[in-house]
């Protein structure tokens, strides 16, 4: 680690950023955390082994808030996150990604969010989806409410938008920081290492980060590898809750029925997803000690993946089976 530049204050928050060759958005993203309403940050960027001119731009700012450590080689987002995480002064971490773009109301709001909800480690908010260039492409609207949260979380989906949060510093060195064994999905292991030790998430609904979205020729690969680490991250929350060690063919069939949806769902499938579900919802509850309505979580999975059309579809089918003049008096044929 080749420390380039360090200047000091007392933060209130740190703003991590991680980047490698990233000169063509670099300062984009710099402006906008500049442009903050909330002054009180100091912003740490990881330079993870550029071989262009991001060090050049970025040395080109001169403002005292601003932290640069580079890294010798190249060691990826995990690693250089837990990097500047040592570096970090603030009370809280907010997170940016290279091409991403801060509201300029976003630190004010969600400083003011963890301050008045002292129960809620992360906070989060809606992302305006961006081009290459800039240009609105849609929008992401992360789960508000601490239960739709949770929901989410027991089918292994992501409760909230890491280049968009702010987080509470204590809870992430609690935990160990960021997973290193985990190359993707090292933001989702978070969130549900957090869940698993009690700690709980929420969203904003004010689209607060601009999130570019783009094109690449390795996505298929990225995306393979991401939902590998998923699948890991969501396997461990499971044993964690559960307390015993579960068969990996089992957890995954249960995310491919819902995360990735990869066939139609039947209804020997929704007894299976309805005994995964339970267990998980049975636990969470037995270990945290959260009243949650059992009746709510259970409408959201019907509502959320149809389960109740697929039971209502084999319903009839099987009266129709059994009962064919019944039915047929029913339906009028």
């Amino acid at each position: 680690m080749e420390k380039v530049i360090i200047k000091q204050n007392n933060p209130k928050i740190s703003i991590l950023l991680s980047v490698f060759n990233g000169e063509k958005y670099i300062c984009e993203s710099i402006n906008s955390i500049l442009n903050q309403i909330y002054k009180n940050f100091e912003l740490i960027i990881i330079d993870d082994g550029s071989t262009d001119n991001t060090i050049e731009l970025i040395k080109s700012y001169d403002d005292n808030r601003i932290n640069i450590f580079k890294n010798n080689i190249n060691l990826g987002l995990t690693q250089s996150l837990n990097i500047g995480l040592d570096h970090c002064n603030g009370d809280y971490i907010a997170r940016l990604d290279v091409g991403d773009i801060m509201a300029k109301k976003r630190l004010d709001k969600q400083l003011k969010y963890l301050e008045l909800h002292s129960n809620i480690a992360v906070v989060g908010s809606y992302f305006t989806c961006i081009d290459d260039i800039g240009n609105k492409i849609g929008e992401i609207k992360w789960p508000v409410g601490i239960k739709y949260n949770i929901f989410r979380s027991f089918y292994g989906e992501n409760p909230v938008g890491h280049p968009g949060v702010l987080m509470r510093k204590d809870v992430i060195l609690k935990l160990g920081k960021y997973r290193e064994k985990f190359d993707f999905s090292q933001d989702i292991d978070l969130w549900l290492r957090m869940y698993s030790m009690g700690y709980l998430i929420d969203n904003i609904p004010e689209k607060l980060t601009h999130y570019r979205v783009i094109k690449n020729s390795i996505s298929t690969m990225y995306n393979s590898k991401q939902q590998f680490y998923q699948r890991l991250a969501f396997y461990d929350y499971y044993n964690e809750l559960t307390g015993f060690v579960s068969e990996s063919k089992i957890i995954n069939s249960y995310l491919d029925l819902l995360l990735y949806k990869s066939k139609k769902i039947h209804y020997e499938d929704i007894k299976f997803i309805m005994s995964i579900f339970s267990t998980l919802h049975y636990r969470f509850n037995k270990k945290l000690n959260l009243p949650f309505d059992n009746q709510y979580y259970y409408s959201l999975l019907g509502n959320n993946f149809n389960l109740n059309k697929y039971l209502n579809f084999h319903i009839y089918k099987n009266c129709w089976t059994f009962f064919p003049s019944i039915m047929k008096k029913i339906f009028a044929i």
